[in-house]
């Protein structure tokens, strides 16, 4: 591939000699048009100042300047034929030893493979069979591996065995104790609805006791059913009385229940007046600590409003 290489490289230096010529050629053949022109104009300025002098100098000027453009572009064109000539011979030239250069490396790689599958069939049997002992051995270890894999996962089986079975009485004994649980839980629960069930029963009976007038030390008196009424009636701190049978209704109130209610009256909050004259931590103290502040405050404002 060197003299390839060489061949190639001397063409491109040919072509571009002959690239610079060109260049040359029509770099004077630009100024030759540029003297040209400026030879136009310095005739057309003498003609008009002495046209009849001048008529015949330019024509006789202008023929032997068309001449030498005959003459110039008649060389041209014989420079250029030359130059195709020698191009087309450098071209061929250069495509014989190109052809030639490659059927010689072609030859040569053929020579290569041939030698490659030789050496290629020769080491195949060998290879071969250190393939296949390695295969051999590869087997053997994996046979092995799994003799052994098969002995590990007989032993995790029994281990789980004996953690599933130690697993179950552990959780026998836990759920036993959860049911144990749940049933004093749920006896606790039953006991707690039905003293509040009693609780209902009693606020029913002193209210129902309350609308008819009568009561466990009154016997069958009948008492007035209107606080304008009741107000008539008593006489030692009327107003206090007449709250205490006719207690508001503080259920109105979000967050109030009927137990809630009972606490309430038993500290003597019996009027929306009443709870909201009242302090957040003074109700604290009447219904629990369990109530939150915001909730309280809230009961507050609620009870200005159904006060007014």
């Amino acid at each position: 591939m060197g003299r390839l290489t060489e061949d190639m490289t001397g063409l491109r230096n040919e072509i571009e000699a002959l690239r610079d010529k060109r260049e040359g050629f029509l770099a004077n053949l630009g100024q030759g048009v540029a003297e040209l022109r400026s030879g136009v104009a310095a005739l057309k300025e003498g003609f008009r100042n002495d046209r009849s002098e001048m008529a015949g100098i330019m024509k006789a000027d202008l023929r032997g300047f068309l001449t030498e453009i005959r003459e110039h572009v008649a060389k041209l064109k014989d420079d250029a034929a030359d130059m195709q000539g020698e191009v087309r011979e450098k071209h061929a030239e250069m495509s014989r030893k190109l052809r030639r250069d490659l059927g010689m490396f072609t030859s040569g790689l053929k020579a290569n493979v041939a030698e490659l599958k030789e050496g290629f069939r020769d080491d195949r049997s060998e290879k071969a069979g250190i393939m296949k002992a390695k295969l051999r051995g590869f087997l053997t270890e994996v046979g092995e591996y799994v003799a052994k894999l098969k002995d590990d996962v007989a032993d995790m089986q029994g281990g789980f065995r004996a953690e599933h079975a130690e697993m179950s009485r552990d959780t026998k004994a836990e759920r036993e104790l959860f049911f144990s649980e749940v049933k004093n839980s749920v006896a606790a629960l039953k006991q707690e609805t039905a003293d509040l069930l009693e609780g209902i029963a009693d606020d029913l009976g002193g209210a129902s006791r309350a609308w008819s007038g009568s009561s466990p030390a009154a016997g069958r008196s009948k008492m007035p059913k209107t606080k304008a009424a009741v107000k008539d009636t008593l006489r030692e701190e009327p107003e206090k009385q007449v709250a205490e049978l006719f207690p508001d209704d503080f259920t109105k109130i979000k967050g109030i229940g009927p137990g809630r209610s009972k606490l309430l009256n038993k500290a003597g909050i019996f009027t929306f007046a009443q709870l909201a004259g009242r302090s957040p931590d003074g109700l604290a103290q009447v219904v629990g600590i369990s109530a939150k502040k915001a909730d309280l405050e809230e009961w507050i404002k609620r009870a200005k409003e159904y006060s007014r």
